[in-house]
């Protein structure tokens, strides 16, 4: 079980690679990073023609910069996860969903990394709008903001609302907390305010990291917060690197 990232342009390859990366040094696995091009006939890489052969090469090349495989950059300390347990693939298909969900049913991984169609989320980052989300057999998340992993240690902001999604998000800021010294902060919005609201919301809370098996610790706070402070929310949400 693994963890698998799909890139399909090279602006998108450092924040969905670095994320990548720490998610799957929070669960302990490798990650298979996925390089597609377009290719209307072809979908091998040695039978392709040159211009798309050279596309899914150049992404490629960046990924392996990334993660520091050239020689003459290697940012040491950059990713949580070593090198080796980082893979490469060039893909060639019609259709990157297509060519990853066949993927999916080749490695079998347990998370799938990917990057909203733009950076502002307004095209690709839904449900409804993100073919690969509505389509992935298993747990996928749908990167957009353009907030790639910084060398410093990363903070998470866990927005947790009733959804049957928020454990498996818990869990997982959980076990980015302890893999690599990562701040993460879990928030509930209550409608009310004042000291019951606080109580019971952090109340609800720790109920929510009981089901995630998660414990209480220096690295991991609860936060309450009022539903209708749309400024103040956003305002905390800015304070951290993954929401």
């Amino acid at each position: 079980m693994s963890v698998l990232a799909l890139v399909t342009k090279s602006e998108d390859v450092k924040l969905v690679t670095t994320w990548a990366s720490e998610f799957a040094a929070a669960r302990d696995t490798t990650l298979t990073v996925l390089c597609w091009a377009r290719s209307p006939m072809s979908m091998d890489p040695q039978s392709a023609d040159a211009e798309e052969t050279d596309a899914v090469d150049k992404l490629a090349a960046e990924v392996h910069r990334v993660i520091g495989l050239v020689a003459e950059e290697k940012p040491e300390g950059r990713l949580p996860l070593p090198a080796d347990n980082i893979h490469v693939h060039r893909i060639l298909h019609p259709d990157s969903i297509a060519a990853t969900l066949q993927q999916i049913r080749t490695e079998e991984p347990e998370l799938v990394v990917a990057a909203a169609e733009d950076h502002s989320g307004r095209s690709g980052a839904t449900y409804t709008t993100n073919r690969l989300l509505r389509q992935s057999p298993c747990n996928t998340i749908i990167l957009f903001g353009n907030r790639e992993r910084s060398a410093r240690k990363p903070r998470v902001f866990v927005g947790t609302t009733d959804s049957p999604h928020d454990v498996a998000a818990v869990y997982l800021a959980a076990r980015m907390a302890k893999a690599s010294d990562t701040q993460v902060t879990m928030a509930r919005a209550e409608q009310e305010s004042g000291e019951q609201a606080i109580a019971i919301g952090r109340r609800e809370l720790r109920q929510l990291m009981r089901d995630a098996g998660v414990k209480l610790n220096d690295q991991v706070k609860r936060l309450v917060v009022r539903s209708g402070d749309a400024a103040g929310i956003a305002a905390e949400m800015n304070e951290h690197d993954l929401v």
